[in-house]
């Protein structure tokens, strides 16, 4: 069984799904193919950047092309900020259930070295919390995997952890968040 049908989630196209927040000075609106939004989390001038619908890999870096180009075009600066990051939604729709527990299995045993790779301040950050952090997520996933109820996901428990997994029965995808934004 496909996760898409696991989760009653509408099939949806495209691989990925791009979010980025920023802090800092002389922000475009927008950009082709991005809508913005105010972020409640962001202080001063800010936004949140959201890819206007899931891409392909080669379509994200053209989308990615298009937002560079109207921070250029406004002479954008970027603030350093623990509260700002960019999150990557993986499509999983068509995953079957072992195949999503074998990625989130991967994702753990890594985890580590990924988050160590990004900057300092998104270690055990209150936004990207990583599963030494807050050690809720792995149980849960455990529960869902040994009990097969999609509605353990129907929670913000997971929602700041550095792999989102409540956006499985929202959009059938997985969240990464624990990059910072850089330009």
């Amino acid at each position: 069984m496909k996760i898409k049908d696991i989760f009653n989630v509408p099939h949806t196209e495209g691989d990925l799904g791009v979010e980025i927040e920023v802090e800092g000075q002389k922000l475009p609106e927008a950009a082709e193919g991005w809508w913005s939004t105010k972020d409640g989390s962001l202080r001063g001038e800010s936004m949140e950047y959201v890819l206007s619908q899931p891409q392909s890999y080669e379509n994200t870096v053209a989308a990615l092309g298009r937002l560079k180009g109207a921070f250029e075009a406004r002479r954008s600066k970027f603030f350093e900020s623990y509260r700002a990051g960019v999150h990557v939604h993986v499509n999983v729709q068509q995953l079957t259930g072992v195949e999503l527990a074998s990625l989130i299995t991967t994702y753990y045993l890594l985890e580590g070295a990924l988050v160590r790779s990004c900057r300092k301040d998104r270690w055990g950050n209150h936004f990207c919390l990583r599963t030494s952090d807050a050690t809720r997520g792995p149980m849960m996933v455990r529960s869902f995997f040994q009990q097969k109820t999609p509605r353990m996901f129907n929670t913000d428990e997971l929602r700041y952890s550095a792999l989102n997994l409540t956006s499985l029965p929202k959009y059938g995808s997985v969240e990464f968040r624990a990059m910072e934004s850089t330009y």
